[in-house]
C-alpha cells in the first residue's frame, strides 16, 4: 500500500472509488432506465419544440456516455495496480492494491479499446471524426466493468484483510446491492 494514501479513512474510498463506479455505470443507466422513459415524455406534438428536445437528449446521451467512458479508463488504471515503475506524477492516484494485496490485479480494457477511449475521449483528435464502427461498444464495457467492481466489492466485503473500516465495508455493501439490482436487468448470454 502506499505510505501517502490512508485508506483507513473511509472518505478515500467513500468520495472517489465509489462515486467514479456510479459514473462508469451511468451510461448503463441512461439506456436502460431513463433514455426511453425521457424520449416518450418530449413528444408535445409541436414539431419544432419535440425536434430540439430530442437534439438536446442526444446531446445528454452523448455526455453521459463520455462520462462513462472516462470512468472506465480511471479504473483500468485503478485495476492495473501500483507497481515498481508507477511515476511520480501519479504518487497520489488510487490503486486496488491500496486497498488489498490478495485481489487479482489486471486492466479490463483491452489495447484497443483503451487505446479509443483516449483518442475519442481524453483527447481532442483528428481519430473523434472517423467511423464511430470502430469505436468501444460503452453498453458491453458497462456489463464488463460492472463484473469486475462487484469482484472487487465482494473481495472487500469478504476479506481476511481486515484492513478498512466498518464504514466503507457498509457502504461497499450498499454499492453491491445496487449492482446485483442492475445485473439482473443484464441480457443473457
Amino acid at each position: 500500500m502506499h505510505k501517502d494514501i490512508d485508506i483507513s479513512k473511509p472518505h478515500v474510498i467513500l468520495s472517489t472509488v465509489l462515486p467514479n463506479a456510479f459514473m462508469a455505470l451511468s451510461y448503463y443507466f441512461w439506456m436502460t432506465d431513463y433514455k426511453h422513459a425521457t424520449n416518450d415524455s418530449v413528444i408535445t406534438g409541436d414539431f419544432a419544440a419535440d425536434f430540439y428536445a430530442k437534439i438536446e437528449l442526444s446531446y445528454i446521451e452523448y455526455l453521459v456516455e463520455q462520462g462513462s467512458l472516462v470512468a472506465f479508463r480511471k479504473f483500468d488504471d485503478f485495476f492495473a495496480g501500483r507497481t515498481e515503475g508507477t511515476s511520480a506524477k501519479k504518487r497520489d492516484d488510487i490503486f486496488v492494491d491500496d486497498f488489498t494485496h490478495s485481489f487479482p490485479i489486471g486492466r479490463f480494457l483491452d489495447e484497443h479499446e483503451r487505446r479509443e477511449i483516449n483518442k475519442t475521449v481524453a483527447h481532442l483528435t483528428s481519430h473523434n471524426t472517423t467511423d464511430k464502427q470502430k469505436g468501444v461498444n460503452s453498453l458491453l464495457l458497462s456489463f464488463r466493468f460492472m463484473n469486475k467492481f462487484e469482484s472487487f466489492c465482494d473481495h472487500i466485503i469478504e476479506s481476511e484483510e481486515k484492513t478498512l473500516p466498518d464504514e466503507v465495508i457498509q457502504a461497499t455493501i450498499a454499492v453491491r446491492s445496487r449492482i446485483n439490482q442492475y445485473q439482473s436487468t443484464f441480457p443473457k448470454g
